[in-house]
């Protein structure tokens, strides 16, 4: 399938797409061993090179469900010791991230994936992306004990990241060791 150059080059991660614009413009970029025009339409198969340096096509977005055990960290770094959701999937040559996380000590889906943009805007506060957990508790809480408990978390809990208290939306208990709570 054909594309704009522009979006051709940054689909590859090299450049924005306006700097992509600037560098076709300066007449940085050759698509076949020609120098390149703005608007100008590529394939995988055309051979594309911006400075002296061949561009490769972006990958292919992957999206991959995984249902994360107990024992097992969130995390694109490796510690020594440490169980990595990554080293469930077979053959993991792709350089993908953990849309949120999960404690060591929890299990639940989380998403696994290539697409940054989608990453950063699930993740990161700006974007205000709400998440919902079900939590189960491992004693009873008596129900005189819940309205306190719900009080306490939305009044913010540490989750260890270092960013002072996640904000809690809304919590209830759902049964005696159940409760729902949404993130902000």
């Amino acid at each position: 399938m054909d594309i704009v150059l522009q979006k051709f080059i940054a689909d590859s991660g090299l450049a924005s797409r306006r700097a992509a614009e600037r560098l076709i413009s300066d007449g940085r970029v050759k698509v076949n061993g020609k120098i390149a025009s703005l608007g100008q339409r590529v394939s995988s198969k055309d051979e594309v090179i911006v400075a002296g340096k061949k561009v490769k096509p972006a990958p292919d977005k992957i999206y991959l469900l995984l249902n994360k055990p107990v024992g097992y960290t969130c995390t694109n770094r490796y510690f020594l010791g440490e169980k990595n959701v990554f080293s469930l999937l077979k053959n993991n040559q792709d350089r993908l991230f953990v849309v949120g996380r999960l404690d060591k000590d929890s299990h639940g889906l989380v998403l696994l994936t290539n697409d940054g943009p989608l990453t950063q805007t699930l993740t990161h506060p700006r974007y205000e992306i709400k998440k919902t957990y079900r939590v189960k508790i491992d004693k009873e809480i008596l129900v005189a004990d819940q309205p306190g408990i719900v009080s306490r978390l939305k009044n913010g809990i540490d989750i260890g990241e270092g960013d002072g208290l996640a904000k809690v939306e809304s919590a209830k208990f759902l049964d005696n060791r159940k409760l729902e709570i949404i993130l902000a």
